[in-house]
């Protein structure tokens, strides 16, 4: 499996990863309603956007496929260092889930951001979500502490911070 920077070109199939897993991994967490009213052709906007002029030195990186992608950067926790950096997404198409196709994604990020003179990497992750968070910690996170409220439709969901060192 290769694991390659974003181009333009893959936004629209990025899009479709990302609404695709917000469908299937947020049923139950987050309200129908809103995950019902995900548009791709309005994150294929964003995510085109971002990888042409990313706010910031972000990576996007997809498999050869783009059945999967991740993103990160620079920590935009307030007090965060410059030597963390930040996993803002990740997605598969849930179709991959299960298929060591997460796991290449986030050893790349992670390779990456060691790159980069990154000596920790975190995350944010809903509460909820048991499965993510269980595969965070396969790949050595864990939680620090740190937790926020994230308003998504009209429920207020609790989001945690994980870390891991590098």
């Amino acid at each position: 499996m290769m694991v390659r920077t974003a181009t333009p070109d893959d936004a629209n199939k990025i899009a479709r990863v990302h609404v695709e897993a917000w469908r299937v991994a947020y049923r139950g967490i987050i309200a129908d309603s809103v995950l019902d009213g995900l548009s791709i052709e309005k994150r294929e906007s964003q995510w085109r956007e971002w990888i042409e002029a990313p706010p910031g030195p972000i990576e996007i990186f997809v498999s050869d496929d783009v059945k999967g992608f991740i993103s990160i950067g620079p920590s935009r926790d307030q007090g965060a260092t410059s030597s963390t950096q930040e996993i803002y997404a990740i997605y598969i198409d849930p179709a991959r889930w299960l298929t060591g196709l997460g796991r290449a994604l986030t050893e790349h990020a992670i390779e990456s951001a060691r790159k980069r003179g990154a000596k920790r990497i975190t995350l944010w992750v809903l509460e909820a979500n048991r499965a993510a968070r269980s595969f965070y910690e396969r790949m050595g996170f864990s939680l620090d502490g740190e937790k926020k409220i994230d308003r998504i439709g009209d429920a207020d969901l609790v989001e945690l911070r994980y870390a891991r060192t590098l």
